[in-house]
């Protein structure tokens, strides 16, 4: 197997997964729950923690 170390290719499957992550907290923000809520703060960390900002 061969080792993929494209960098532009881990960037835009990056913002693949990112996008993916936004679309779920924009439905969470519509069921409006607590349980909503803490899945939201989770997939925020989750994408900061993805592109390493604090």
């Amino acid at each position: 197997m061969e080792a993929i170390l494209d960098k532009e290719f881990f960037y835009k499957e990056r913002f693949k997964i990112a996008s993916d992550y936004i679309g779920k907290i924009v439905e969470l923000k519509n069921q409006n729950t607590p349980d909503a809520l803490n899945k939201i703060l989770s997939i925020k960390r989750l994408i900061r923690a993805m592109y390493s900002v604090k």
